[in-house]
């Protein structure tokens, strides 16, 4: 878990089966806020969001083996793509479809291959 509507930069994950959480290493993105993330070969994705108010294109990269973080490329728009969906098929690449930007809906698809 990242982020959310209050931000911050902490992440934890939660262990179902033994009602556990546990702080993992702080995520770089800053005090982001709606951000979409997804998980391909065990890494988890995070794109876009915003901070402070200022929409961002920024990509980033969990190893939750090597608790550590990797900055990506940027994405090609600073559409923070409030309720966009995104998927991983399996096919090694993450799709982000839609969304809505500040005063209008999103209807474009853009693919980042992993």
């Amino acid at each position: 878990m990242a982020g959310g509507n209050v931000g911050g930069t902490e992440f934890w994950s939660y262990d179902i089966a033994t009602d556990v959480w546990t702080k993992l290493a702080n995520h770089p993105m800053g005090d982001i806020t709606q951000h979409r993330a997804t998980v391909v070969g065990g890494k988890i994705y995070f794109f876009n969001g915003s901070a402070g108010g200022v929409l961002l294109k920024k990509a980033w990269c969990y190893d939750p083996v090597a608790n550590s973080w990797t900055a990506l490329q940027d994405m090609p728009t600073t559409n923070g793509r409030t309720a966009a969906m995104i998927a991983a098929p399996g096919d090694g690449r993450v799709y982000i479809a839609g969304g809505f930007y500040p005063g209008a809906v999103q209807s474009d698809i853009w693919v980042y291959k992993v």
